[in-house]
């Protein structure tokens, strides 16, 4: 039990890893909204991943700070995407996030925190599945970008898809495993931690392509 208890608190550390570029490529981040946001899902990340070590050193669950942290990425990773998709309606759909974000806050506000609120989870994993895949699909049919590993924009879709696609299944069944035994839910957040560790290895090697007035 304790093997896995401290290999997964290790594996969160990897939230650091993307925080390290963003600060070594803070300059060409700051020119494109896109990274703008990107950087700010991170950080949020990181605020999170502090809150929740605090809670928990004082055996306080941290269900509050998850929920919570998922009303704040729906919002950032919504105008990520409203970004990089280049939806000619930006503004509406800007609105649109905003508003779903605000009846998010309430699910969770009545929620009492006492569980995770897995139906706000699920539907921004399936949504963020889908615009990711659209993501893929437009650069696909565009083809205007030439030197795909080299575009920031794919690393940091392709860690959102890996993230949200492996992560649906213990959102689903999170509440469950709470009813299961202490090592059977060590297995499962052993697992999300590693998907989360590659995630963030993934997201820092976005950050690190991004280039001030690059053609990609």
């Amino acid at each position: 039990m304790d093997y896995f208890v401290r290999n997964s608190f290790l594996l969160s550390y990897g939230v650091f890893i993307p925080l390290i570029l963003i600060l070594i490529r803070r300059k060409p981040l700051w020119y494109l909204s896109s990274t703008k946001l990107f950087s700010a899902y991170i950080i949020l990340d990181i605020i999170a991943w502090f809150l929740s070590f605090f809670l928990s050193s004082y055996g306080i669950n941290t269900f509050i700070v998850t929920n919570s942290f998922t009303v704040g990425e729906f919002l950032i990773l919504s105008l990520f995407f409203i970004n990089i998709l280049e939806f000619k309606s930006k503004r509406v759909l800007s609105i649109i996030a905003f508003v779903l974000t605000a009846l998010f806050s309430l699910s969770v506000f009545f929620s009492q925190n006492t569980y995770f609120n897995i139906y706000t989870q699920i539907f921004s994993n399936l949504l963020f599945i889908v615009l990711s895949l659209l993501f893929y699909y437009k650069i696909m049919r565009e083809q205007k970008i030439e030197n795909l590993l080299a575009y920031p924009h794919f690393y940091f879709n392709t860690g959102v898809l890996l993230y949200f696609a492996s992560s649906i299944f213990i959102v689903i069944f999170s509440n469950y495993f709470l009813n299961l035994s202490e090592m059977s839910q060590m297995y499962l957040w052993t697992f999300h931690a590693i998907i989360n560790f590659i995630c963030y290895i993934i997201f820092a090697v976005g950050f690190f392509k991004c280039r001030q007035r690059a053609k990609y």
